[in-house]
């Protein structure tokens, strides 16, 4: 059966109702074995790189506990190549390479005693990976939870899920929490790959502007309805256009 594709930008406030599981297990998914196998090497890799580079607060910190505490610093977002910072993480770099599936690979930091409350993602047309580089604590003291089930996270190890169900993170430990965050394009939507970035990013461009703006806000979905058709074909051409001219 077709999966219908699925964007948060024309549905929001109403969470996506698909029946795929909420968790995928490590083993189906095909771009697992590269990471775990080079593990040492990449907790290595990411943990120098850290001390010589500081992460940036995720855009959405309404999302966190508090305001603060949920950090990050990408290598691919949603399409768009991050060169610097892939030619100082050669052995994350040459996964990504390898694997055109993976539209999104970062550096996530979650502070102790921090958590990021629940929402839910962009699409349904990812599943959303969290590998383990750096991991205080086990569930109850750190773990996340899709919809209403809890998992840990493990260094070495992937925790897949359906990221857009709504979903939460936590960590109630006094050491900082790191995983890699990655997003796999499912293979249903491969031929749709562009657009399905295209249209994230512009969701996520909107989110900004929401976030900041009361103009925005009182008229979200007014907002979203009109101008979202007009910037999603131009944002699918400003990536392009970024990574052809390697600004980042």
């Amino acid at each position: 059966m077709k999966v219908p594709l699925w964007y948060s930008l024309w549905s929001f406030p109403a969470p996506y109702e698909g029946n795929e599981p909420a968790y995928v297990d490590e083993k189906d998914m095909a771009c697992s074995k590269a990471f775990t196998a080079q593990f040492d090497a990449i907790q290595k890799e990411v943990r120098t790189f850290l001390t010589k580079r500081e992460t940036t607060p995720y855009f959405n910190q309404s999302m966190v506990l508090h305001g603060k505490g949920y950090h990050t610093l990408s290598l691919a977002w949603w399409g768009i190549q991050f060169h610097k910072n892939q030619r100082e993480l050669p052995v994350l770099s040459s996964i990504l390479k390898d694997h055109s599936e993976l539209l999104t690979l970062s550096i996530n930091v979650l502070d102790a005693n921090s958590r990021i409350l629940p929402h839910m993602g962009d699409t349904n047309a990812i599943y959303r990976g969290h590998f383990g580089i750096s991991i205080p604590s086990t569930v109850p003291q750190a773990g996340i939870r899709v919809k209403e089930a809890e998992q840990s996270w493990k260094e070495g190890h992937f925790v897949w899920f359906m990221d857009a169900y709504p979903h939460e993170t936590w960590n109630h430990t006094g050491q900082a929490r790191i995983v890699l965050l990655v997003d796999v394009l499912r293979p249903e939507f491969s031929n749709q790959k562009k657009r399905i970035c295209a249209t994230v990013m512009t969701s996520l461009f909107l989110q900004k502007r929401i976030e900041k703006y009361a103009f925005f806000q009182r008229n979200q979905r007014w907002i979203v309805n009109y101008l979202a058709p007009i910037l999603i074909p131009i944002v699918q051409f400003r990536i392009a256009w970024i990574n052809f001219t390697r600004k980042y």
